[in-house]
């Protein structure tokens, strides 16, 4: 079994996120996306995300992060991707090192 390193579920850009423990038990369409990232403790969100974006993460890891990512404005007023499942801070945390 893999387990991922912290800093991959606890964002470093986004200290007040809650643990992933909150929504973890929940079973896959238990919650929606918008009630996953008010548990979760990010306060202003789209749960829409780029078109662009999303066809980066097909490109480069093959993937469909729309059930797993919301598109938060908390630090930015352009907004950054914040994953609000395991599946999607791993997703975020892997890009966002493929960019850098």
């Amino acid at each position: 079994m893999y387990i991922a390193p912290a800093f991959i579920l606890s964002p470093a850009h986004l200290p007040h996120l809650k643990p992933l423990e909150q929504i973890d038990n929940l079973h896959y369409g238990e919650v929606s996306k918008d009630e996953a990232a008010k548990l979760l403790g990010i306060k202003s969100f789209d749960t829409s995300l780029p078109q662009d974006w999303v066809e980066y993460c097909h490109k480069k890891l093959g993937v469909n992060p729309v059930p797993h990512v919301v598109w938060s404005y908390d630090t930015s007023r352009f907004g950054n991707p914040v994953g609000i499942t395991r599946e999607g801070r791993i997703l975020v945390t892997i890009l966002d090192h493929l960019s850098s």
